[in-house]
């Protein structure tokens, strides 16, 4: 679905979804694609499901948050998708970005770095 001109609400009534239920929503490599205004709408509309449902996505940050190299390789990819028509639009700055969710209605919200993710979803626990 096209975000930009498309509601989720919408596009998962159409799809038959149990806005009823408690859901997990997968929302990765897309926000840096979109306005502000849509990941917000979004994000507005997961906070509304009920008890239980959670949202997983991922976003960039501003290019001044980041190390040289860690910099210097997002510009490299930016520049790459950009060339194909794809260009990256949108950057947020965790900490304001997890205030702006908790003032949507999440009771809570985590940012982690990639260093944080690589440690949480690809290292096994040693013992």
């Amino acid at each position: 679905m096209d975000f930009e001109t498309q509601t989720l609400a919408a596009g998962l009534k159409a799809a038959r979804f149990r806005a009823d239920r408690p859901a997990f929503f997968s929302w990765l490599g897309v926000t840096i694609y979109l306005s502000k205004d849509a990941v917000a709408g979004t994000l507005r509309y997961i906070a509304a499901r009920p008890a239980g449902s959670q949202v997983v996505f991922d976003f960039a940050p501003p290019a001044d948050a980041l190390g040289g190299q860690e910099r210097a390789s997002r510009e490299r990819m930016a520049s790459r998708v950009a060339r194909v028509g794809e260009p990256w639009i949108n950057y947020y700055d965790p900490g304001a970005l997890a205030s702006e969710m908790r003032s949507s209605g999440y009771s809570s919200a985590q940012a982690l770095g990639s260093e944080q993710m690589k440690r949480a979803l690809f290292q096994r626990p040693q013992g």
